[in-house]
């Protein structure tokens, strides 16, 4: 649900070189092709078999550009940022044509612009479409809270990129969006004509074209809020958030104030920007602005879940046998889950005690036994030796046709808590997967 853009331009011919020779063209004329500061910070290619998957801004979703059967298509939901990033994309769109030879055939039967913005170039026509998307979503989604009664659900207003996530930020905040937490009192407010009107130029990221103050406040509002992870850099593009996020902050000035954030998270990134060493990493700050402050709820391999903190580094690793693993890090702290599923026999699934039996019976010292209602299991201490510094606390999880291993190492002592809450975490798969292994 969502308004957005998907527009075609015909090839001068339907050779695949021609499909090719496009792409190769639109990936050299895109960075020329932008106008807008952010965009230009936030530009970032990638070219997947037949087409572009391009980032433009923090709060909204990829541009696709894909060339086969003799058109050129560009398609992006633009809905999640606002009108002021619809109207950038057909800028941008409208210079690529010019530097590729690209005709886009905007008034094309299907509505490739679906708020016609492209066609009439009627910016307050464009805002009232976004605004109204916004009061249709609002009023859907307390139709559906209403009717499901899951008042302590949290829902992700505008955040694709959570749906589906395997990282969930833990909070108690039941309508979150990309610029922050709201009420169900204000969500009721946005499904009214007259509410929608008055809330969607602080709702959506990018509302007005030019880049006013409050702009740039909400701009760095969404990176502090729904983008940052609140640690050391990972890479150059971890690195050009944060910095945009303090650029943003500035160009703001006084306005920043009203949307949540505060000198005291501003000072946080400019200190983890500077951090050389890992023991001088420090922990986010718990009162601090932002949804990936505290923890997280993971979903791991085979559907297992569990709950660590969303500031961990995470990543999937395969070895050499194709064995694949979920691996969390952070300055002091480490956890590595993999996982199997059994073939159920019939109807009946692998009892997990049965399953346990094997492990247990491997086991090399002494363990602890877990045993609950949804599952059963088995834990294992390793201390340090003497050219070890790591504390590794091993656990093996059974569920009716369902094995987990989650492996967590850390250097002090005083984090075994820490280790054994992750685990008390841990929820089983509600049914099969199709994510892991073969046993």
């Amino acid at each position: 649900m969502g308004l957005g853009i998907c527009v075609r331009a015909k090839l001068r011919n339907n050779k695949p070189q021609s499909a090719e020779k496009a792409i190769e063209d639109i990936v050299g004329a895109l960075p020329d092709a932008i106008s807008d500061p952010v965009m230009t910070e936030c530009l970032d290619v990638v070219e997947a078999e037949d087409k572009l998957l391009v980032t433009l801004h923090p709060a909204a979703e990829m541009l696709e550009i894909s060339a086969e059967h003799g058109f050129v298509v560009a398609s992006t939901k633009t809905s999640t940022a606002g009108p002021g990033f619809h109207a950038a994309v057909v800028d941008v769109l409208d210079r690529l044509g010019k530097a590729c030879s690209l005709a886009w055939m905007w008034d094309e039967e299907g509505s490739p612009d679906e708020t016609g913005y492209a066609l009439d170039r009627d910016y307050a026509k464009l805002q009232q479409a976004m605004a109204s998307q916004f009061r249709a979503v609002a009023e859907a989604i307390g139709d559906h809270l209403e009717e499901s009664d899951q008042d302590e659900r949290t829902t992700y207003l505008n955040m694709a990129p959570l749906n589906g996530s395997m990282l969930q930020p833990v909070t108690h905040n039941q309508i979150v969006s990309p610029i922050g937490a709201h009420s169900r009192g204000w969500l009721t407010k946005a499904a009214t004509e007259q509410g929608a009107a008055s809330l969607a130029p602080d709702f959506y990221p990018w509302w007005t074209r030019e880049r006013t103050p409050r702009e740039w406040a909400k701009l760095a509002t969404v990176l502090m809020w729904s983008e940052l992870r609140w640690r050391p850099p990972t890479g150059e593009h971890e690195e050009r958030l944060m910095r945009l996020a303090l650029r943003a902050a500035e160009e703001a000035g006084p306005e920043l104030a009203r949307f949540g954030p505060t000198p005291g998270d501003l000072e946080e990134i400019s200190t983890l920007l500077s951090v050389e060493e890992e023991a001088d990493v420090p922990p986010p700050r718990d009162q601090g602005f932002g949804l990936f402050r505290g923890d997280a709820h993971y979903t791991g391999l085979g559907e297992w879940t569990f709950r660590a903190p969303a500031s961990m580094l995470d990543e999937v690793e395969e070895d050499d046998e194709g064995n694949v693993s979920i691996v969390l890090a952070m300055p002091g702290r480490t956890l590595r889950m993999s996982g199997i599923e059994f073939e159920s026999d019939g109807d009946k699934p692998v009892d997990r005690h049965q399953i346990l039996q094997d492990i247990q019976a491997a086991a090399k010292g002494p363990y602890e036994q877990v045993e609950r209602d949804d599952l059963v299991g088995m834990l294992e201490i390793a201390e340090p030796g003497e050219e070890e510094s790591w504390h590794v606390l091993s656990a093996s999880l059974a569920a009716d046709s369902h094995l987990a291993f989650f492996t967590l190492a850390y250097r002090d002592a005083t984090d075994e808590a820490w280790a054994r809450r992750v685990i008390a975490s841990v929820q089983p798969p509600a049914g099969p997967s199709a994510e892991l292994d073969d046993d």
